[in-house]
């Protein structure tokens, strides 16, 4: 059984950004992990502090919202054929255009603070 990751990240009109969250937590949460195989769903604002990079504002070229969506599967393609059975909603008139990007990433290692003691 191997761990990957969708992340998942986009900016949203800021006028929609109340029924946006309330659609995801509320609608899309639930439906995500319904899905054979999927384990969490982790969202995540941008912080006004961003690291240092040459020059350019602190919050330039960031994506405001970020999940990550935790699935565990021997056989990831079918774990994510589930998706396509999902109910896309308003989704695409929250979103701001160009603004959306999605990788998917398997898990290469694993550490938290209590292991290391």
């Amino acid at each position: 059984m191997e761990t990957y990751f969708i992340a998942a990240m986009c900016d949203v009109h800021a006028d929609r950004e109340a029924e946006f969250n309330e659609w995801y937590d509320a609608r899309h949460v639930p439906e995500l992990l319904r899905l054979p195989g999927f384990r969490s769903v982790r969202r995540m604002i941008l912080t006004e502090y961003q690291f240092p990079t040459g020059g350019s504002s602190h919050t330039d070229g960031h994506y405001r919202h970020l999940s990550l969506i935790e699935i565990e599967a021997d056989d990831l393609q079918a774990a994510l054929a589930g998706l396509a059975g999902l109910e896309r909603g308003p989704v695409e008139s929250f979103l701001v255009s160009g603004r959306v990007m999605t990788s998917l990433y398997r898990q290469h290692s694993y550490a938290a603070a209590q292991s290391l003691a």
